[in-house]
């Protein structure tokens, strides 16, 4: 919310819906599998107690422009009763009207209930007292739906931190808040395959994604609005290490005071100081994008330039080498020590 009131000062819109991101197959045992398959296992699940044509013009702008560029967009809309929430559900399309994309969502279609316990659902507000408690219920609601209703997978769903939208592009902001001590404030910080690949296909699909990382000193985990008086925001980016590594978030500087400007600031000066290491996360060109969405590939900013990207292969495969006669094994003759399959219809 810090965040999103800053990027507001600056005069951008920012979103008054939830999006979140799920992997429907994330434990899938083939790699191959899985990387030929994966950008369909993606749902973008956005959430608001709006219908999609009750949505107001900038938020509609925002959506469509955002999800013209991702596969499997469901908008979900809530109602609060005295006992239960009410989900219905619209698939999202988009069309383009004089370049411009536009929303065409489906017909509603019942989604589920979830029954309310009995007595408030926030008990206890004071740790989020500058969070507004229509904020608040609807971050639970959303929540909720992903684990009750949508049945992901633990670790394969994560929501977008701020989404806003500058002029005519769409900008995310992934907000992390670390509590360190001084001698490892530097220090970069780990990022989950779901984190990662949400960025990834955000980015694809042709938004500006910032990381804003807050470093608060030790005592004020419990304390949010201490946290963000007595810590420091930093840029970072998300980057592979090459080879099979693990995501990690690269702290490139200091963005002070918070904002669109400082990130794109401290961006700047990464690229120029340390190009190799530092990549930026800026939409591909509209090229890239048509062909990307055709072939369900994500970008690739978060691999670092002069490492081979995952799964690359190199352009020229060496020859195999022939055994030694001594080591060939003869192939038993047919019906003695084999196993016939069955042909698959």
């Amino acid at each position: 919310m810090y965040v999103a009131r800053a990027l507001e000062a600056e005069g951008l819109h920012v979103a008054r819906f939830g999006l979140w991101a799920l992997r429907r197959h994330a434990r899938r045992e083939d790699p191959v599998e899985r990387l030929l398959r994966q950008p369909k296992d993606w749902t973008w699940l956005v959430f608001a107690p709006l219908r999609p044509q009750d949505l107001s013009a900038r938020d509609a702008e925002l959506l469509a422009r955002l999800a013209h560029g991702l596969h499997g967009v469901q908008f979900l809309y809530w109602s609060v009763a005295e006992s239960s929430v009410t989900f219905t559900a619209y698939s999202v399309r988009t069309t383009v009207v004089r370049g411009v994309p536009i929303l065409l969502p489906s017909s509603p279609r019942p989604e589920g209930t979830l029954s309310l316990p009995v007595g408030p659902l926030l008990p206890d507000l004071t740790r989020w007292a500058s969070v507004s408690e229509a904020r608040l219920t609807a971050a639970l609601i959303e929540g909720a739906y992903v684990e009750r209703v949508a049945g992901a997978e633990r670790g394969a769903f994560t929501n977008v931190d701020v989404l806003a939208l500058d002029g005519g592009t769409p900008v995310v902001v992934e907000v992390k808040r670390r509590v360190r001590s001084e001698a490892h404030a530097g220090d970069a910080l780990t990022m989950t395959v779901t984190q990662a690949g949400t960025l990834a296909h955000l980015a694809a699909a042709g938004a500006e994604v910032h990381v804003a990382v807050l470093i608060s000193p030790t005592g004020s985990a419990r304390h949010p609005d201490e946290a963000i008086r007595r810590g420091r925001w930093q840029a970072g980016a998300p980057l592979i290490r090459p080879g099979w590594g693990e995501m990690h978030v690269d702290l490139w500087g200091a963005a002070e005071p918070v904002s669109l400007a400082t990130l794109r600031r401290a961006r700047e000066v990464a690229r120029a100081s340390a190009p190799v290491q530092a990549t930026p996360l800026t939409p591909p060109p509209a090229s890239d994008r048509r062909a990307q969405r055709s072939s369900g590939t994500p970008a690739g900013p978060f691999v670092e330039k002069g490492s081979p990207a995952r799964g690359s292969l190199p352009a020229r495969l060496p020859e195999p080498r022939r055994l030694p006669d001594e080591l060939q094994t003869p192939r038993p003759a047919e019906g003695v020590g084999s196993v016939a399959y069955p042909e698959s219809g």
